[in-house]
């Protein structure tokens, strides 16, 4: 993450996510649920990108149910997300 401006944060009891000022979202953590996004349920340990976001234009990360990114038209659901 090094060439990224980290703009936001998100926590949760053991895994992050983070948002860059490109828009990425990156996560790492416990990620036995697939809560990080990422396509598969292994622990992460170095911040890994959100494929399925990139170039979403994403302005904001939380822990919920649901991602609205309203300039995308478009939600992204998790439901294993507390």
């Amino acid at each position: 993450m090094n060439p990224y401006f980290v703009e936001e944060i998100a926590v949760g009891a053991e895994h992050a996510l983070a948002l860059t000022s490109t828009g990425d979202v990156w996560g790492w953590g416990n990620n036995g649920d697939g809560q990080l996004g990422l396509g598969h349920t292994a622990i992460v340990r170095e911040p890994q990108l959100v494929a399925a976001l990139s170039g979403k234009g994403a302005k904001q990360v939380s822990f919920a149910s649901y991602i609205l990114l309203p300039d995308a038209g478009a939600s992204y659901h998790n439901e294993h997300s507390p």
